[in-house]
């Protein structure tokens, strides 16, 4: 969560006004949940948990409210591998951020056909500088608070390799293989696009760690080459 300040103009808003005041209350909320860049997972069980922790009925009712600032053009839904994001369009032109920093979440895919429809802006949003502080994600899927498209998908960036090499104890030479082959590729396994970093990732560490066993009862040296099987994914 960060500290964010509103403008005056934001409640002088038509589009703003089109929505209810339970609508208007989130978007403000979404200030504070939103990075740098405007992005925050649009998850209904993580949202009212951070934005009405006492509110027992804020879950059930949180996708009509997504759904009012939706259809106003205040935020954008859309999916990156079966997980569900939003943004706030012309973030950066009304948020005045010190040093802000870069965004851990998938970007908004502009060319995909649910960008259309997005050219209102909901105005008045607030300037102000984020709190110290990293914004911690969920590895929990929960129910989606719209219908989107998937997006394309996004190669990871080397911080969230070494991070979830880290967990499953593939050291980094390995991580160095994989990113060399899969690069080459075009990010595809066998023929198709490569849906899950992580399950790919996961697949070349099991191997990798069957190579060294092998190896360390002294067998034969068949597992030499860091190939994976395009078959497991």
């Amino acid at each position: 969560m960060r500290i964010r300040s509103i403008k005056p103009e934001f409640w002088e808003s038509e589009s703003l006004g089109r929505v209810s005041r339970e609508a208007r209350l989130l978007f403000i909320g979404l200030f504070s949940c939103c990075d740098d860049q405007g992005r925050a997972r649009a998850s209904s069980r993580l949202l009212a948990s951070r934005l009405y922790p006492y509110d027992d009925d804020a879950f059930k009712k949180l996708p009509a409210w997504i759904a009012e600032l939706q259809k106003e053009g205040c935020i954008r839904i859309y999916q990156v591998d079966g997980e569900s994001y939003l943004d706030i369009p012309k973030w950066l032109n009304h948020q005045k951020i010190d040093k802000p920093s870069a965004s851990k979440l998938p970007q908004f895919d502009e060319s995909r056909e649910d960008s259309r429809g997005f050219e209102k802006d909901c105005s008045g949003m607030g300037t102000g500088n984020r709190e110290q502080g990293e914004e911690q994600g969920t590895g929990n899927k929960e129910p989606e608070v719209a219908s989107a498209l998937r997006a394309r998908f996004v190669p990871p960036t080397r911080e969230e390799l070494n991070l979830e090499a880290a967990k499953i104890g593939l050291p980094g030479t390995e991580v160095d293989k994989f990113v060399a082959y899969y690069a080459s590729n075009g990010w595809r396994v066998g023929k198709v696009p490569m849906k899950s970093w992580p399950h790919a990732l996961a697949g070349w560490a099991a191997r990798w760690k069957e190579r060294s066993q092998s190896l360390s009862f002294g067998q034969d040296n068949r597992y030499a080459t860091s190939t994976p099987d395009d078959a497991a994914f």
